[in-house]
């Protein structure tokens, strides 16, 4: 297939979100905020909604290139003779798209930060931590802390695993 072809189908499939017929367990990997977890106003709506347009627009961008650049690394070692040196190259350039990526991600959690009330950023915080309650928890109800189905957002109690002693040095027989 074309390396175009390639990424348009790419491009595609991201922006059709995959099967339209799927039932939806979890929000889209772009959403900065599960839909229902915050009592949001409708200014604070409209501009979360500009934050993740712009988080999707530029996600879209940078994967085209990533795949692209991983397409150029497949060529690299498909040759004859590979070249180590534009192989790393070819590395280096998808590791700073990715990079770039996980940068965009960064800014736009900042920016949606900036915009909550503190009670509303904290909500948030728990729920990126594990702590809070799952996004959709009518379609995930097994999945959820127990406490968290209330509302109440106490952190999970994890005990240390017990400590084994050493075993004993003398090499086994």
């Amino acid at each position: 297939m074309h390396q175009g072809s390639m990424l348009a189908l790419a491009v595609a499939l991201v922006l059709a979100g995959g099967d339209a017929g799927a039932q939806r367990s979890a929000p889209p990997a772009y959403f900065l905020v599960p839909p229902g977890l915050l009592q949001l106003g409708s200014e604070q709506r409209d501009q979360l909604r500009r934050i993740q347009r712009d988080l999707h627009a530029r996600r879209c961008a940078l994967d085209g290139r990533i795949l692209e650049a991983q397409a150029d690394l497949r060529e690299l070692y498909d040759a004859p003779e590979r070249n180590a040196e534009a192989i790393g190259a070819a590395f280096r350039r998808i590791a700073t798209l990715q990079q770039e990526r996980l940068e965009a991600r960064i800014d736009a959690e900042n920016r949606v930060d900036a915009l909550l009330t503190e009670a509303q950023r904290l909500k948030l915080v728990r729920w990126r931590r594990g702590q809070g309650p799952a996004p959709y928890p009518e379609s995930l109800p097994y999945m959820m802390h127990p406490g968290t189905q209330t509302g109440d957002f106490e952190p999970l109690n994890i005990e240390e695993p017990e400590q084994r002693p050493a075993p004993p040095s003398g090499g086994a027989r």
